[in-house]
């Protein structure tokens, strides 16, 4: 049965058997691009994944890092002030600082990917200094 199908194909004209050649490899290219775009589309998929939260949670943690220094160094030139200018000037500084940390912390609600616990202690640390913050700038003000 073998050389019965040999005979077949051999029998075939030149030009049939090039046809059926070239489709054959076309139908493989195509599949092969098929297949390669599908992989990059995974590639690109993940790499987003990274961008979007380790390196965003890590932005967001420097950046509330950065926030709070300036608050210490807002509270800093609040009690150094020697104007009433100069502390409203400090003090407009720390509230849009603290307007910072709050959009920081949503953000690492959001995408950080660990226990939502560790968050919630950072936070209430965070506003536990806060509050110590406030008790200075108010007894600052009060002179």
């Amino acid at each position: 049965m073998v050389q019965g199908e040999n005979v077949k194909i051999k029998n075939l004209k030149v030009k049939t058997q090039l046809s059926i050649g070239f489709t054959i490899i076309l139908f493989f290219v195509i599949l092969l691009g098929i297949l390669g775009y599908v992989q990059t589309n995974t590639i690109v998929n993940q790499a987003e994944s990274m961008y979007n939260h380790p390196f965003q949670v890590t932005k967001a943690v420097g950046r509330l890092d950065a926030d709070i220094l300036s608050m210490r160094v807002g509270v800093r030139d609040l009690i150094l002030a020697s104007t009433p200018e100069g502390r409203e000037q400090a003090i407009e500084l720390m509230e849009q600082y603290d307007a910072d940390i709050q959009l920081q912390f949503d953000v690492l609600r959001e995408l950080y990917l660990g226990p939502q616990e560790d968050i919630d202690e950072a936070y209430k640390a965070y506003i536990n200094w806060e509050t110590a913050r406030a008790e200075i700038v108010e007894s600052t003000l009060a002179g």
